[in-house]
């Protein structure tokens, strides 16, 4: 598996370190280059023409963005995940919608309302405040089934978990609160999806007598 990578920045680091140590390793390619100078940039060009070169990461970010989006994951537990990704919907689907042979569970709403603790720093709550994290009743969703559904409480979320936890690492030898190979086998999934993905394009199909 190629790892693709961009370095954002072209300075002394990106230019003079990363850059070159990137295009030489066969293992990596150095699919982007984000830089606001236009020296820099023209430098870019010239150095690594099969790199597309940026000017800010925004434009990096929509380069690596997909517009739409459905994956199926099959877990080792035997529950399968359906995924889905669409940018330009113009109606927002369930963010969650968790289905088992006797209920369901199905929550609407992007951040902030998924998780409230963004909105609430944002309002200037601290995180030592007794409600910080929680979610109001109307923003409650349903479990159970059609027809006898009842919304249920959102756990509280707990950003303060990942820093005392980082901190126990640090000071006592304890686990990290997101182990790195954990993101580094999410970054291979990744690959692996968009390496076997096939787009078919054709005209549609005639429907027979």
């Amino acid at each position: 598996m190629t790892i693709r990578t961009a370095i954002i920045g072209f300075g002394t680091a990106g230019r003079v370190f990363h850059a070159p140590f990137v295009a030489a390793d066969p293992h990596y390619a150095l699919s982007a280059v984000v830089t606001r100078d236009e020296g820099r940039r023209a430098e870019a060009v010239a150095r690594y023409p099969s790199a597309r070169v940026l000017p800010d990461v925004d434009a990096l970010l929509t380069l690596a963005a997909d517009e739409d989006s459905f994956v199926v994951l099959r877990h080792d537990s035997g529950v399968h995940s359906y995924l889905w990704m669409n940018g330009l919907a113009a109606q927002v689907g369930p963010r969650f919608h968790v289905l088992g042979s006797r209920g369901a569970y199905t929550k609407y709403g992007l951040d902030p309302q998924l998780d409230p603790q963004e909105a609430a720093l944002k309002a200037g709550a601290a995180p030592t405040d007794p409600s910080f994290g929680g979610e109001p009743e109307p923003a409650w969703r349903l479990l159970g089934i059609d027809g006898a559904a009842r919304p249920v409480p959102t756990l509280a979320g707990s950003y303060a978990q990942f820093y005392a936890r980082l901190a126990d690492a640090l000071l006592s030898g304890g686990p990290l609160p997101v182990d790195p190979r954990e993101a580094v086998r999410v970054i291979e999934l990744v690959e692996r999806i968009h390496q076997r993905s096939v787009v078919q394009c054709g005209p549609a199909a005639r429907p027979t007598a």
